[in-house]
């Protein structure tokens, strides 16, 4: 009998490209006892490859025929890769012919978490330079996590998160507190600010005026975040970080030790906050280990507080093709 869970949910390219990333997923599943839902999406034939040829033998066949029995044999095999790794998981082959962008934003509809590769055809193809890992990060219904190289941390390393003390970055807090528990490791939390910015009348913080009080009020910024984290996750270790520095760097430091970055995005439809400009793409590009990019549950989108900012999901959709259950 199939699982009711919500699945973890990942698009593989077929290319060998998607590797590190299906491994990141396969072990996510494992680990909080998800179902994994392996995903291809492979492109409808299109002119003048359209017509349909014979085999030997007379056999009538199309071309579609041909690329839909290519990709679910591969991604077939992939499923079985990680069967082999993991016999007590659940996992689903699932291929659709279709966009691969739209075809995993569909596929988020439910799901636990979105893993995505960062090179290759059907999946993000380095961060922000293809239409796939802008549409997936942009529009998916769940947290979607970019694993671009084969993972390798040291026991323990801890979570690190970014927050700007909006209520769009609790969901990203959350969802790092949540990782940290169920990974039995420490929790950082990020909060970067520059001398050379001002303050709200426009007054350079480097006046002796305004100077003194920044650290304090930054600090304040990050407490206000973090508060009540503790008291509901009681079994995290949860740092707290203000650091004087480029939000980019201070975030690709902190990575090289981490086996997670968590950060945050403002809204959901338009690429926004940490996905607009150069520090989300210098994060995405440049961070040693996974990213996982949150969105807000609707609420927050709309500026209200909703108490209970987790990441938003609905009901689990079908899958867009019969899935293998092995």
């Amino acid at each position: 009998m199939a699982s009711t869970a919500r699945p973890i949910v990942v698009g593989v390219d077929l290319s060998g490209n998607s590797e590190p990333a299906l491994e990141w997923a396969a072990a996510e599943a494992a680990r909080l006892r998800r179902p994994l839902r392996v995903v291809h999406a492979y492109p409808p034939p299109t002119y003048p490859s359209t017509g349909a040829g014979l085999l030997p033998g007379g056999t009538v066949v199309t071309l579609g025929a041909q690329l839909e029995k290519a990709a679910v044999a591969e991604v077939r095999e992939c499923a079985d890769r990680v069967r082999a790794g993991y016999p007590d998981l659940e996992v689903h082959a699932v291929t659709h012919c279709g966009g691969a962008g739209a075809t995993l934003v569909e596929a988020s509809r439910g799901a636990e978490t979105v893993v995505v590769g960062a090179r290759g055809l059907g999946t993000v193809a380095a961060v922000f330079l293809g239409s796939v890992s802008a549409h997936v990060s942009a529009h998916s219904l769940a947290p979607v996590v970019v694993v671009r190289q084969p993972v390798q941390v040291g026991p323990g390393a801890p979570v690190v998160v970014g927050v700007d003390g909006s209520r769009a970055s609790r969901a990203a807090l959350v969802f790092a507190a949540i990782q940290a528990s169920s990974r039995q490791v420490g929790l950082t939390v990020v909060h970067t600010w520059r001398p050379e910015s001002t303050v709200g009348d426009g007054t350079p913080l480097g006046w002796p005026t305004g100077w003194g009080r920044l650290p304090q009020e930054e600090e304040a910024v990050l407490a206000e975040a973090v508060a009540g984290l503790g008291e509901r996750f009681p079994d995290v270790d949860i740092r707290r970080e203000v650091v004087t520095d480029y939000a980019a760097d201070a975030l690709e430091r902190l990575s090289r030790d981490a086996c997670l970055l968590v950060v945050g995005t403002h809204g959901r439809g338009l690429v926004s906050g940490w996905l607009r400009g150069s520090v989300s793409q210098a994060v995405l590009h440049g961070a040693s280990c996974p990213v996982a990019v949150v969105h807000p549950s609707p609420a927050e989108d709309d500026g209200d507080d909703p108490g209970d900012p987790a990441p938003n999901v609905e009901p689990l959709a079908p899958a867009t093709s019969s899935p293998d259950r092995g």
